[in-house]
């Protein structure tokens, strides 16, 4: 089992709400993470030679540095973008919130 200071908080942007909500449900029902925020945000970046003002929604979803490649393969598979963002930073998490976190990212294993 993953350490508490093995806590991560990975974050992608989509387009639209739905397409957040697609990928959070999945994070979740895999146990690539124990939970998934979304958050409407404001982006503005440098895309294709121009500066970008775009409305996007914002995942943040917990999980552990072990399944950090699983989430990764995720939001890869399911994202709309030619280019979709991923970022992953540690967590200075209780140890409370971080062993929740580490029960819910861990496998399920099948007897």
């Amino acid at each position: 089992m993953a350490r508490v200071d093995e806590i991560m908080v990975a974050e992608t942007t989509t387009p639209t709400r739905e397409i957040a909500e697609v990928i959070a449900a999945a994070l979740v029902e895999r146990r690539e993470a124990a939970c998934v925020h979304i958050m409407e945000i404001s982006s503005v970046f440098r895309w294709e030679g121009g500066v970008e003002n775009e409305s996007e929604w914002r995942l943040s979803a917990k999980t552990v540095r072990a399944r950090l490649g699983a989430v990764k393969a995720t939001i890869a598979e399911l994202h709309t973008y030619d280019l979709p963002a991923f970022c992953a930073t540690p967590a200075d998490a209780s140890s409370e919130f971080g062993r929740w976190v580490m029960e819910e990212c861990a496998p399920v294993l099948q007897g």
